[in-house]
């Protein structure tokens, strides 16, 4: 079952790979061995360093209504925070010598020093949800 939602974060439709995102995420809360836990870190992280996680999610719900769930990086990085137990500001015992949070090792990309920015909603400072347009609207084959 993880390799298949594996497979689906990288689905066209960002609808899909969040809801592979979400499952993939109460599996590892609940992973019985180490080994499943880490396959599905390293899908979430995979797909979070995917510069296709970077669109807006949005689907059709109650009467025909376009709704706006976030971003896919979002969802991503919340998949991760829950699976490995590390938020990205939390604190780090004493012995780390490193600069960087629990994620980050997480999310660089090989050969690189510096991790994504993938949390870029937990700030304040964040900007509002996009609304969607008509081109949008149109291009995801809803009738006006």
């Amino acid at each position: 079952m993880v390799p298949a939602l594996a497979a689906a974060l990288q689905d066209e439709s960002a609808a899909t790979a969040y809801a592979a995102a979400q499952v993939l995420a109460a599996l590892g809360r609940s992973a019985e061995t180490p080994q499943r836990r880490a396959k599905i870190t390293a899908a979430l992280a995979a797909a979070l360093r995917d510069p296709r996680s970077r669109r807006g999610v949005y689907v059709l719900g109650a009467k025909q209504a376009i709704q706006y769930l976030g971003r896919l990086d979002e969802a991503l990085y919340r998949g991760l925070v829950q699976v490995t137990g590390a938020a990205g500001g939390a604190a780090r015992p004493a012995v780390e010598r490193s600069n960087s949070s629990p994620l980050e090792s997480l999310l660089r990309r090989p050969g690189e020093g510096r991790p994504e920015k993938g949390a870029r909603w937990l700030r304040e400072d964040a900007a509002e949800p996009p609304v969607a347009s008509a081109g949008c609207v149109s291009a995801m084959g809803v009738g006006a």
